[in-house]
């Protein structure tokens, strides 16, 4: 049994108590967990689009200055449509970006000044730029293509030096500086990644430390508690009844697979009832728990002893003729005579045992509670013939086989 149980102290509360917390800990980092990786999935989807849109604007430029230069040279409307098509999707992408990287920049999450460089300041200015550019694509394509209009040649040698010259250098420069940003914002989350998951492990770690551990302890000791208010009595400490008869039984069987000899001895602590009346009901317990330890410190590790009524205990001998329980028993009286019970105050308490014996030399098939039975009648016959002595009934003999020890009567 587990000596510093204390049974007064009921642990349902604190143990539920204890679980609902694990289980609020666990709910909210899955939760948080599951937010913290939807955010990073979409920022991880926003750089991609940006890197992407930036790659996309650079071949949306050349190929505006392609169909311009077509329809200039065939005059055909599809390369007219084309080169429309192309500049509004230039226009709309260069939008999102200029969006995309001022609306970051005010919630200060784009530190890249690099960036803000090439769209808002000298050499590149790529902001002024693409606008300039978009203006002249589409004053060009206002014009018919086989109109001699001075600003009709300017636009088209406009957009076609551009579209090769300054304008492209910017438009490349933009796109390695957003897969630059990218790459720096992937590490970033990266990192953010790594440390939340070894923030969640450590936070396992401390609900394993301070709450599943203990937790596991606690219910560990109850159980060992529960089982030994099962199997133990709590006063002596020794096999209460239904543990006894588990063991026995274990034994009785073991002995006849293996046609190995036992026998059983019943006990009885003669006048208790007049012990607890000239001494109180305290030194009886006193009493019990001494001829306990007495029995316990005579007999061997093997012996199976349990208490099963109030002063009566039972003890059964593995691999034991009667003979060999008699030896056992008289150590026993010996030793109770030489060393009664001490209550305090200068007070001792000698007090005497009858015993029943149930022996089966020939190993026959028993149960524990009928060898029981027969070590029982043999104890009532030793208290019948004036008590403090023993009588053995052998379990193939008709009638009791009575060995009186040479004990002193109480």
């Amino acid at each position: 049994m587990e000596q510093n149980f204390d049974p007064t102290k009921e642990p349902s509360r604190r143990l539920t108590i204890a679980y609902v917390i694990a289980l609020v800990i666990i709910a909210t980092f899955t939760i948080g967990s599951h937010f913290f990786i939807t955010n990073i999935t979409t920022a991880q989807q926003e750089m991609a689009e940006i890197s992407y849109l930036a790659g996309k604007q650079r071949m949306l430029a050349q190929q505006i200055a392609l169909y311009a230069l077509h329809y200039n040279g065939l005059g055909r409307e599809e390369d007219r449509q084309g080169a429309i098509s192309h500049i509004n999707d230039f226009e709309s992408g260069h939008r999102k970006m200029a969006l995309f990287f001022i609306q970051r920049g005010k919630k200060k999450k784009l530190k890249s000044q690099i960036l803000y460089n090439i769209y808002f300041q000298e050499p590149y200015n790529l902001d002024t730029k693409a606008h300039l550019y978009i203006k002249k694509a589409r004053q060009f394509l206002s014009y018919e293509y086989d109109e001699p209009v001075f600003e009709r040649i300017a636009a088209l040698n406009y957009i076609f030096g551009q579209a090769i010259g300054p304008f492209l250098e910017a438009l490349d420069y933009a796109t390695q500086a957003y897969q630059d940003e990218v790459l720096k914002e992937m590490q970033r989350l990266k990192r953010m990644q790594m440390r939340a998951i070894v923030f969640v492990l450590f936070v396992l770690l401390c609900e394993a430390g301070l709450i599943f551990w203990p937790l596991v302890k606690h219910i560990k000791s109850y159980s060992r508690h529960m089982i030994g208010l099962a199997m133990y009595d709590f006063l002596t400490g020794l096999h209460n009844r239904w543990a006894f008869i588990e063991r026995a039984e274990g034994e009785l069987s073991r002995a006849e697979r293996h046609s190995r000899q036992y026998c059983l001895v019943v006990a009885d602590i003669d006048d208790f009832k007049r012990i607890n009346d000239t001494h109180g009901h305290d030194a009886g317990d006193l009493v019990l728990k001494h001829f306990a330890e007495t029995m316990q410190d005579t007999f061997r590790a093997e012996d199976i002893i349990g208490r099963i009524g109030g002063e009566e205990f039972v003890v059964f001998f593995p691999e034991t003729p009667q003979k060999g329980g008699m030896r056992a028993v008289e150590r026993l009286r010996l030793t109770l005579s030489e060393s009664p019970c001490d209550i305090g105050k200068g007070v001792r308490i000698e007090y005497t045992v009858s015993l029943g014996m149930a022996g089966n030399d020939e190993v026959e098939p028993i149960s524990t509670e009928e060898l029981m039975k027969i070590a029982d009648t043999a104890l009532y016959q030793s208290k019948r013939n004036g008590k403090n002595r023993l009588t053995c009934l052998s379990v193939d003999e008709e009638g009791p086989r009575e060995q009186k020890q040479n004990l002193a009567t109480a």
